[in-house]
């Protein structure tokens, strides 16, 4: 009778022991889950806070565009819409806002022709805006190959069959550039390089050649 009895109360235990396991996972899992629920909310909080903070930027520099459009018929570094603002506090935030002109850079697409041909004057412009910058202009090869039609290589340069030696595999554009950040696709222009170069090139339209020589 005891021996019947001890094992009714080792079995009860073993059912209350494995309840109480049960529960106490339920119980965790529901915990993270409610934490991982309160981080995404969170973050997504967050997104949204900086999503309007950009825009309340971009608003404030169209608006010093805008004034700028009206007094002054030149672009120049010494108006209002180049100065470099301190951060304005916004809500829980700060905007940082800098207005560049990009048309006082040197525009990458007009090294080619419409026509597809090298535009050697533009090639001779950027060929001594690399050397300021101590950058071998023999990177403009691979460049010029980039933004050609075809697949036939600059003497330094490189086109399709040669990135599809490399892993990933990708093939040249053959075409001109659609952002700054598609040239470090291009063979030769490492991170240093482009680091070197951010702040004097840019990407437009082919036709857009001409400098701002006051920015």
């Amino acid at each position: 009778m005891n021996w019947r009895y001890a094992s009714e109360r080792g079995a009860a235990l073993v059912t209350v022991l494995f309840a109480i396991t049960l529960l106490t996972v339920v119980v965790v899992e529901f915990a993270y889950s409610t934490q991982i629920d309160q981080h995404l909310a969170y973050n997504a909080l967050r997104s949204l806070q900086t999503t309007y903070l950009a825009r309340s930027g971009v608003n404030l520099a169209m608006l010093a565009l805008k004034n700028d459009a009206q007094n002054s018929g030149i672009d120049a570094l010494n108006e209002d819409w180049a100065r470099t603002l301190p951060p304005l506090p916004v809500g829980e935030g700060v905007v940082t806002i800098r207005v560049i002109d990009e048309q006082g850079k040197l525009n990458l697409n007009t090294l080619r022709n419409n026509n597809g041909t090298i535009n050697m004057q533009w090639r001779q412009v950027a060929e001594r805006l690399f050397l300021t910058q101590e950058i071998e202009p023999s990177l403009l090869d691979p460049l010029l190959d980039w933004l050609d039609v075809d697949d036939f290589p600059e003497p330094r340069g490189a086109e399709t069959n040669d990135y599809g030696r490399l892993t990933p595999p990708y093939a040249a554009r053959n075409g001109a550039l659609f952002t700054l950040g598609e040239l470090g696709r291009v063979k030769g222009f490492t991170p240093e390089v482009r680091k070197r170069l951010e702040e004097i090139i840019t990407v437009l339209p082919s036709n857009s050649t001409k400098i701002n020589e006051n920015t």
